[in-house]
This record gives C-alpha cells, sequence and structure tokens, in this order.
C-alpha cells in the first residue's frame, strides 16, 4: 500500500524484537510514522 516509502525489514525486525508487541496496523497512520521513509 505505501510501495517503496515503507520500511518492511526495520517494521519486521521490530515485530520480532518486540516479540509481537510492536504490531503496525495499516489502518491506523501513527503505528506506521516509524517505517515510513521521507519524502524530502
Amino acid at each position: 500500500m505505501f510501495g517503496p516509502y515503507f520500511q518492511g525489514r526495520a517494521c519486521g525486525d521490530a515485530c520480532i524484537s518486540s516479540k509481537g508487541k510492536l504490531t503496525p496496523d495499516c489502518n491506523n497512520p501513527g503505528t506506521l510514522g516509524n517505517f515510513l521513509k521521507r519524502l524530502y
């Protein structure tokens, strides 16, 4: 959905390191903010 702006590797690493407690929700942009690349 976010294409090249989404840092999937960082998101997966965060999920694994938190043992599933940190799970981003695509319907809640607040949980994805740390895994999106800036456009500028």
